[in-house]
């Protein structure tokens, strides 16, 4: 009896196992860039990523995806299959790595001008969400309001839920607003991008 109950036991943990791995999202991330070309025929999208690198996205073949999708973010992008093309930068969300990347929606940011840097976190102090990177022009101090975009390991989260430690090395896009540096997009290094 205890051989039996022992069996079924195995055999609902396995099957349970199963189902979770079935159910597994896929975790979105973001890349700016200028869209290079555009085909809805072909569902391809190139971007001309901010350090002069091409990055070539499929459009989803099915409507349905299961995606870790942070809702804030998603509320301020255009589907994928909506989208129609934009003069100047954007940011494109999507999931996989190396050449196999589906974007699934995009985000216009406008023309700029924009500061494309790399740095290293000096302090991040959360009550006023003001960032201070060491960078090659050195010490920066950037704001990083509820619509930044933050592409975390885990994928994307809105400005509130950013954090960083000190060491942590980071790839901004940045506008001016009112002379003040406006953060719109975080990417930790080591995210996906190539």
């Amino acid at each position: 009896m205890l051989k039996k109950a022992i069996t079924t036991c195995c055999i609902v943990l396995a099957i349970s196992l199963c189902t979770s791995a079935a159910h597994a999202q896929w975790a979105i991330h973001a890349l700016a860039g200028k869209i290079e070309s555009l085909s809805a025929s072909a569902k391809t999208i190139t971007l001309d990523t901010n350090d002069g690198t091409p990055a070539n996205f499929h459009m989803p073949q099915k409507a349905k995806l299961d995606m870790n999708f942070d809702k804030e973010v998603r509320d301020g992008t255009i589907p994928v299959d909506k989208f129609t093309g934009a003069q100047g930068q954007v940011i494109v969300f999507f999931f996989g790595d190396g050449v196999v990347r589906t974007v699934v929606a995009v985000q216009s940011v406008g023309a700029g001008p924009f500061q494309k840097l790399t740095g290293t976190v000096l302090k991040y102090d959360k009550h006023d969400r003001t960032l201070t990177l060491q960078t090659e022009a050195g010490e920066q101090a950037f704001v990083i309001s509820d619509k930044t975009i933050v592409d975390t390991p885990d994928g994307v989260v809105p400005g509130h839920k950013f954090t960083a430690e000190r060491g942590d090395h980071l790839r901004l896009l940045a506008a001016s607003n009112n002379g003040q540096p406006q953060t719109l997009l975080v990417r930790f290094d080591g995210n996906p991008t190539h």
